[in-house]
């Protein structure tokens, strides 16, 4: 099994740090008033600006706002590498929507900055590196959004940061929810609530102590795509959104009970969850033949349960372990199971291990990090002309 031995430590130093994330209840019911939760990965994004001669920025290049609001459209420019226009598109346009943000509330978002006293228009250089495996549903766009975010404007609050984060994920999905770039933002297990603002209510919780597992495979429909059937099928059984997917938040919400309430929700408790409310999303049409067969290979190989992770039809997983020894096991056997049934794995970043707590048995106490100088695939340098979100 080949990785890549860059470690996190190995990044130069950042500007911007983001996380994926990975979705463990909720979806799909989450905007019918039910909770959704979640947890950050492991797995970062970084972005800095660079000036023309490649020197990183230690402030934002745009000064203190008060001289150059009105011109920022035209002193600022960024040179976004040989990406691809897929790739580039969205990133240039949540650009100009930072910018324009920037420019509507200077007092809020500029900062002293290195070149607060150029006058002549200056090149500077987003560059974004990522381990987050891109187009399965573990939050890759947030990230770069979340990073982007966290290099221009580093003197937000976290809740202004995420503000900013999700404006910038309208570029890349039209109306965001807010979950993947609060769990970017703001790191940890959250859980969300709808309460009619334009970001959710979002509140630390804590997991029961055990291991995630989680992998990914090929998705084979888009969240429109899915969504849009989804509905068809709703409406040709007679019934409406709100109450065909209660059952799915229901368990989200006793999920979130649970965990509120203490020790009485056990990692195998949890995993029968994922488990119950996996067969309801099967039900729906919204997971795939091969995500249910590396689920239940999972299953054969130790884990508790598990289920898929996001809107579906393929991409992320998840299996739940009681210990480290059973999910390494677990890991491998999906592994090998993968590439026997596509020949490969769908990011070299998975499957990953994901201590839920701070587990007795884990290796020691940051975990998640000492498992990215395993898994962690060749960083892709977006304004170098890498790979993009």
């Amino acid at each position: 099994m080949e990785h890549s031995e860059r470690t996190q430590s190995e990044f130069p130093r950042p500007s911007g740090v983001a996380r994926g994330k990975l979705l463990l209840f909720g979806e799909h019911a989450a905007v019918y008033g039910y909770p959704a939760i979640g947890t950050a990965l492991p797995l970062e994004t970084r972005a800095r600006f660079r000036d023309q001669a490649g020197r990183e920025l230690t402030a934002p290049p745009w000064g203190d706002g008060s001289e150059h609001a009105a011109s920022l459209t035209f002193d600022l420019a960024f040179d976004l590498g040989a990406l691809s226009p897929p790739d580039r598109d969205p990133v240039r346009a949540a650009l100009q929507r930072l910018i324009a943000l920037m420019r509507s509330r200077p007092s809020t978002f500029f900062q002293q900055g290195v070149q607060a006293e150029t006058r002549s228009p200056a090149l500077v250089k987003l560059e974004i590196e990522s381990q987050v495996p891109r187009s399965v549903g573990l939050g890759s766009s947030a990230a770069v959004c979340s990073a982007i975010s966290a290099a221009a404007l580093p003197g937000l609050a976290p809740r202004e940061r995420w503000a900013a984060a999700n404006e910038l994920e309208r570029q890349f999905h039209g109306t965001p929810s807010g979950i993947d770039t609060g769990l970017a933002t703001l790191g940890g297990t959250l859980a969300f609530r709808f309460l009619g603002t334009d970001l959710p209510d979002a509140v630390p919780v804590a997991l029961p102590a055990g291991y995630l597992v989680v992998a990914a495979v090929p998705r084979e429909s888009s969240t429109k795509e899915l969504i849009a059937g989804l509905r068809r099928r709703i409406e040709a059984q007679g019934s409406t959104p709100h109450a065909a997917l209660a059952p799915l938040g229901e368990i989200a919400s006793e999920v979130l009970q649970g965990l509120e309430d203490g020790p009485a929700l056990t990692i195998s408790r949890l995993a029968r969850h994922a488990d119950t409310a996996h067969a309801l999303l099967q039900n729906w049409g919204l997971s795939t033949r091969l995500l249910d067969a590396a689920l239940d290979h999972g299953r054969s190989a130790g884990a508790l349960g598990g289920k898929l992770s996001g809107a579906g039809g393929g991409g992320a997983f998840y299996l739940l372990f009681a210990d480290h020894d059973r999910a390494e096991h677990g890991r491998d056997a999906l592994e090998a199971f993968l590439r026997q049934r596509i020949g490969r794995v769908p990011d070299a970043a998975l499957p990953l291990i994901v201590p839920t707590a701070a587990a007795p048995d884990a290796p020691h106490a940051d975990a998640p990090h000492a498992e990215m100088s395993r898994i962690t695939a060749p960083a892709s340098t977006l304004g170098a002309g890498g790979g993009a979100p």
